[in-house]
């Protein structure tokens, strides 16, 4: 709720998605004097798919994650401007 006299219904709500990654990788390390980075890091690839998750707006970068994502109407988003709400330091604004 906004405020003890602002009633206010959630219409949308946050998710989960779970993975398990499991990365399998040399049982000793490899000397780039000897195999002259040929063999990647593992711990560098993962990172590499970790950080391509988003892009670089923190946008989800999974294909199709989007496609059930309803947008909102313009009368909604019209109702959910006029809520007394403040962005500034995120404080509930009440209406005498």
């Amino acid at each position: 709720m906004l405020s003890l006299d602002t009633p206010s219904m959630d219409v949308g709500v946050r998710g989960l998605s779970y993975i398990e990654v499991e990365v399998i990788g040399p049982n000793r390390d490899l000397h780039s004097g000897v195999y002259g980075g040929a063999v990647a890091n593992p711990i560098t690839i993962l990172a590499k798919m970790i950080a391509s998750l988003h892009d670089e707006n923190s946008h989800i970068t999974i294909p199709g994650f989007y496609d059930a994502v309803v947008n909102a109407t313009p009368e909604e988003r019209a109702l959910m401007a006029a809520a007394p709400f403040s962005e500034m330091g995120r404080e509930r604004v009440h209406h005498q």
